[in-house]
């Protein structure tokens, strides 16, 4: 416990640290007595935390900037996140910078002590409201505005990150004695479980069809690219980043496997690599797609030029729109719809949900994860793959409907 005690002509505030058990005695300029009270409460909510309470005046020497200590913990998050995650991660920090600075102004040094309950609540109304920013375009150079604006669930998700970041400060070695205790904003929007329709083998057969470029007079429709890019991931299930960074050596045509590396993977089980037998139907067209180098689509292409041209060779094919489009509070799947399709049309083929699993690359979540050896389990496998229809020969089944955010999402995130 704390006490306020005459020293000197002044009153001063003694204590014993509860870090090193040192007696400490603070001597405020301020001697009214409610900043001794204050200072006093303080001190002791300190040694009840078990933390070493600092004074006011050496906290802003003391504290480092903000950016600073925020570039640590992402170096810390980047051992065990993908790069692409890392990436995102580092977006939202910034834009939380962004607003402690739109809020303190430019010319207040940002510190951990700007941790607050209100600096979470300005940071929603930050996203959530608004704003034009100015943007160099890389090829012409030209100066262009462009408007950010959050929905209420995606501003959610960016707070709950940001207190995550909160929690991990104040665990810090270094910086957890400087932070403040860690607080929660109440009360946020939730993202609401929508159900969107599985396209079934036949519609994957019709949008890749669709994706076969096609000239007809002076008009294109479709491209080589992404007409791999939809085959692939038809018969393997895969996320569109890690198939627009497959390699031709990652394939074996004569065995029929596919490696898939760990530096495609997602989640820290991906992040290992595996190895998965591939369909017959798929090495047939793979021998026919010509030179064997580099990468398999033939260039690297961004998620923007998927997410464009996809919309509109799914538009092209007639399928369903609420398969593939836009629903409100969700964007469209223009590629993660094969993912959805490929685990359903195996589910419902009676194919053991733990080979989906694992072709899929998603964590099985049970005792399989960490004791079946997969490589004795090649031949179960190759049965499973063994089930996937050929292109064009896929029956246009019933429609299923899968929860977004629910349980069958599990299976296909």
């Amino acid at each position: 416990m704390a006490s306020i005690q005459g020293h000197k002509g002044k009153r001063a505030i003694r204590w014993v640290c509860p870090v090193d058990g040192k007696h400490r005695q603070y001597t405020p300029k301020d001697q009214r007595v409610a900043n001794l009270q204050r200072c006093k409460r303080e001190i002791e909510r300190a040694c009840d935390e078990g933390r070493r309470w600092v004074a006011p005046a050496a906290r802003a020497a003391e504290h480092p900037g903000l950016d600073l200590v925020v570039a640590a913990i992402l170096r810390d998050r980047s051992r065990a996140l993908a790069p692409a995650t890392v990436r995102q991660v580092r977006i939202g920090y910034g834009l939380f910078l962004d607003s402690l600075r739109w809020s303190v102004g430019e010319g207040v040094r940002l510190t951990v002590a700007h941790f607050s309950r209100q600096a979470l609540a300005d940071y929603y109304s930050f996203l959530t409201s608004p704003r034009e920013q100015e943007l160099v375009h890389p090829v012409s150079g030209k100066v262009y505005l462009q408007r950010f604006v959050c929905n209420d669930t995606t501003a959610a998700d960016r707070v709950r990150e940001i207190e995550d970041l909160w929690l991990r400060v104040a665990d810090h070695d270094l910086y957890g004695d400087l932070c403040p205790r860690p607080r929660r904003l109440r009360d946020l929007p939730r993202r609401a479980i929508i159900k969107r329709p599985v396209p079934t083998w036949d519609e994957m057969d019709r949008a890749v069809t669709a994706a076969r470029p096609e000239h007809r007079g002076r008009v294109q429709y479709g491209a080589e690219w992404l007409y791999r890019l939809f085959y692939l991931q038809r018969f393997l299930g895969l996320r569109s980043g890690q198939v627009r960074r497959l390699l031709w050596s990652d394939f074996d045509l004569a065995g029929s496997t596919l490696t898939i590396r760990g530096a495609l993977g997602k989640s820290r089980q991906e992040q290992q690599g595996r190895v998965v037998p591939i369909s017959d139907h798929l090495v047939a067209e793979l021998a026919t797609w010509g030179r064997r180098d580099g990468l398999v689509l033939g260039r690297m292409v961004s998620a923007s030029a998927v997410r464009v041209s996809g919309r509109r060779v799914w538009a092209r094919s007639g399928v369903r729109d609420e398969v593939w489009a836009a629903l409100p509070g969700r964007r469209g799947q223009q590629t993660h719809a094969f993912r959805h399709g490929f685990v359903t049309g195996l589910r419902s083929a009676s194919v053991d949900l733990t080979l989906i699993h694992y072709l899929v690359g998603h964590r099985d979540g049970d005792i399989a994860d960490t004791y079946t050896y997969w490589a004795l389990m090649q031949d179960q496998l190759r049965a499973a793959v063994g089930l996937i229809p050929a292109l064009g020969e896929g029956a246009a089944g019933a429609s299923v409907v899968l929860p977004l955010g629910g349980p069958g999402r599990a299976v296909a995130e």
